[in-house]
């Protein structure tokens, strides 16, 4: 898995869950939820918990969707996926470095 950044634009006018009105009603999105690197998605997933028992990373090629994810704010972002590039173990070391 590649630990390059991509580069995207993340700023965003509106909250990304209400979408600027203070009520969370559309939670379905267009896409899967990714994060552009490995560092990022350790980072998220020490933020947000997981990661517990059994997981993998799926790195996966696609488009990207012109949706906000929910957690776009956390640099999350939706594609289209059109394939999947790997599957990486989960590292728990990562994640415990990440949290020190």
């Amino acid at each position: 898995m590649t630990d390059d950044p991509v580069t995207v634009d993340t700023s965003i006018d509106v909250c990304p869950a209400c979408e600027g009105d203070g009520c969370i009603d559309r939670t379905r999105r267009d896409g899967v939820s990714v994060v552009p690197s490995a560092d990022g998605l350790y980072r998220y997933i020490g933020k947000r918990g997981g990661g517990d028992g059994g997981c993998v990373l799926l790195e996966l090629e696609g488009e990207l969707t012109h949706d906000l994810d929910l957690d776009a704010d956390a640099g999350a972002l939706l594609v289209r996926p059109t394939r999947v590039v790997a599957v990486h173990p989960f590292e728990r070391r990562r994640l415990d470095e990440l949290e020190r």
